[in-house]
């Protein structure tokens, strides 16, 4: 009977790491995030790179490898917020932090755990580590072709990138023994990467961060050129969901209104933002950080924490832009957002009041 995914704790019977494999691991491990880097260059760099599509800002190319002749693709996306903030969205060190990430950031995974921790991170170099991983993925055809599995050192360890402060995180495909080929039992089909992974760069823009996603891998798909193009870009598609969890989480960070702090919603005709009148099909509902009432165009649902508690949250375009401002460190410099800075008046009387404070808002980020 073939195993169901995702695949009980425990699945997999791995023995204790020896120190000499160890070091071969973080071996390997080093010298495929440092060879990121070099391919990841879009220009004098190893490859020369064709854009395949822009798409909202984001960006995919394709390059090739003369060496193997392979395929390589490259997706870039710039984001509002911090490094620190980006990293802590991929940070993976455990087998918990490793599903979480996949629950906010995997769109095509299906399963994956943490098999070993080859190098920690320290106190001194807290984003820098080391893990053999288990994972289980969905092609972008999942009706043609089965899922695929693979196992991979992974690799994360700050940089340095045309003197910007970066960070890395590479996969490189390795063999154990105690992860057999799980085709007969599960279905899957084993993928080889040979240097995939992410790389974010602090930007020249202030408070942005640049995000690149590299995939040089073999999926083991026969078929046209297009369907791997396709695979990449669907895996690549994940960048601009770095923007929405980043947002997210600042707005986890300040308080919410409360349901009777809201204005109500019949005593307004139109949305505060687009302007346009409420209908059957245009709903009206209270933004959670401002008050005012907006279109559900204009006012999304968004996974916060409130009170320490996973919960949704309706916020307006407006207010779930506003971009934090951070120090020169990285950390957020005060409880203030650039961007809308309105808020619920207790007259309720109208929403002119506000009107000046939208000025401020950049519709660039409402825009994406």
């Amino acid at each position: 009977m073939s195993i169901q995914l995702p695949l009980p704790p425990n699945f997999f019977k791995c023995p204790p790491l020896t120190p000499e494999e160890k070091e071969r691991f973080t071996a390997m491990g080093t010298r495929s995030a440092n060879e990121l880097v070099r391919k990841a260059k879009l220009r004098d760099g190893p490859y020369q790179w064709t854009l395949l599509s822009d798409d909202n800002g984001l960006k995919v190319y394709k390059g090739v490898s003369t060496e193997a002749q392979r395929s390589l693709h490259c997706g870039t996306y710039e984001v509002a917020g911090s490094l620190e903030d980006v990293i802590n969205l991929y940070k993976t060190e455990t087998t918990d932090q490793l599903k979480r990430h996949i629950r906010r950031l995997g769109r095509a995974w299906v399963d994956a755990t943490n098999l070993y921790t080859v190098k920690e991170s320290t106190h001194d170099r807290p984003h820098d580590s080391i893990q053999l991983q288990w994972f289980a993925v969905k092609t972008a055809f999942e009706n043609l072709w089965n899922h695929r599995d693979g196992v991979l050192v992974q690799c994360s360890m700050e940089c340095t990138v045309d003197g910007k402060r970066g960070w890395v995180r590479s996969w490189q495909s390795v063999d154990l023994a105690c992860i057999p080929d799980m085709y007969s039992a599960a279905g899957l089909v084993r993928m080889l990467f040979f240097g995939t992974g992410h790389l974010f760069v602090e930007s020249d823009r202030p408070g942005h961060v640049m995000l690149t996603c590299l995939g040089d891998m073999d999926p083991k798909i026969k078929g046209p050129e297009f369907v791997h193009d396709q695979g990449v870009k669907a895996w690549c598609r994940n960048l601009p969901d770095v923007e929405r969890c980043l947002r997210e989480d600042n707005l986890s960070r300040t308080p919410f209104l409360r349901e009777d702090q809201l204005i109500p919603p019949d005593t307004r005709r139109d949305c505060f933002l687009c302007q346009k009148k409420f209908g059957p099909m245009r709903r009206r509902s209270g933004c959670y950080k401002c008050g005012q009432v907006f279109c559900s165009k204009c006012n999304r649902t968004w996974n916060v924490t409130v009170d320490g508690f996973a919960t949704t949250r309706k916020v307006c375009n407006a207010c779930s832009a506003a971009v934090p401002r951070y120090s020169s460190q990285g950390s957020m410099s005060s409880n203030e957002f650039s961007g809308y800075k309105g808020s619920f008046r207790d007259d309720r009387t109208t929403a002119s009041g506000a009107s000046d404070d939208l000025a401020d808002f950049d519709l660039e980020y409402a825009g994406r």
